[in-house]
């Protein structure tokens, strides 16, 4: 079945632009060659606002996306509506600033994965799963200012924060609508 995702991007009066994830990630919805498509049509913005709503995904390919906004030279701002959740926030915290809407939830849990094959190749599996939760971990750490082993040990299952307790742990930095010098400062 083909991906019917698409990310949205278009540019406002201002010279800005908008773009939208509002599905999964991955073989879920969106992908980095979609993103690349879209983000072509706004690379001459100086700013860019990323809204989205999604639940995650491949965290690889959230990772692939994020690692474009980075490297974009762009600043982008994350819009959180509904559910940013699992690999979404990797792609989030690419943006130089998060916002969450007051009504939304961030959500972060222990990578998930699936295996298939004999003990060897499983065991293989076990050791790449734990490099890439040693790297997902880390960048968290980076964001939150938080040690990847008390991340590892507050996300061992599905956690939700409200937009008020995403911005105490030092995920997000403030409420959509909410004055600038209201915001929480990066770590």
């Amino acid at each position: 079945m083909p991906n019917k995702s698409a990310i949205t991007a278009t540019m406002s009066a201002d010279g800005g632009a908008v773009m939208e994830i509002m599905d999964g990630i991955g073989s879920y919805g969106y992908t980095l060659r979609q993103w690349t498509q879209a983000h072509a049509l706004v690379k001459q913005a100086s700013t860019v606002t990323l809204r989205i709503n999604s639940g995650g995904g491949d965290v690889i390919e959230a990772l692939a996306i994020a690692d474009a906004i980075r490297t974009s030279g762009q600043k982008f701002t994350c819009e959180v509506y509904g559910l940013c959740g699992s690999a979404a926030t990797l792609v989030a915290l690419a943006c130089e600033r998060v916002l969450m809407s007051p009504a939304a939830r961030w959500m972060v849990h222990e990578p998930v994965f699936g295996v298939r094959g004999t003990f060897a190749e499983v065991q293989a599996m076990l050791e790449t799963f734990e490099k890439l939760r040693t790297d997902i971990f880390a960048l968290y750490a980076t964001r939150t200012g938080k040690s990847p082993e008390q991340l590892m040990a507050d996300h061992a299952t599905d956690r939700y924060y409200t937009a008020a307790e995403a911005i105490a742990y030092g995920w997000v930095q403030g409420v959509i609508g909410t004055p600038a010098e209201e915001e929480q400062p990066q770590p």
